[in-house]
């Protein structure tokens, strides 16, 4: 889907900066494109958290007493 409506998204990206002279809040102007941004700016921090949850090794409680076996 992405390689099928991602160039006609990105043409009516450029046509609506065009129209408003380049200011990025004509996006937010609406209700219903601020609540779409606001979701997928949401989506997209959520995935970076979880990913970088993922990547960071996870540290083991020590044992208290015995030495490190491995």
């Amino acid at each position: 889907m992405a390689l099928v409506f991602g160039p006609l998204l990105e043409e009516n990206i450029w046509r609506a900066l065009l129209l408003s002279n380049g200011a990025p809040s004509t996006f937010l102007r609406w209700p219903i494109s601020g609540t779409l941004s606001l979701l997928a700016a949401a989506i997209l921090t959520v995935a970076v958290v979880l990913s970088a949850r993922r990547a960071l090794p996870r540290r083991r409680p020590a044992l208290r007493g015995s030495p490190r076996t491995r």
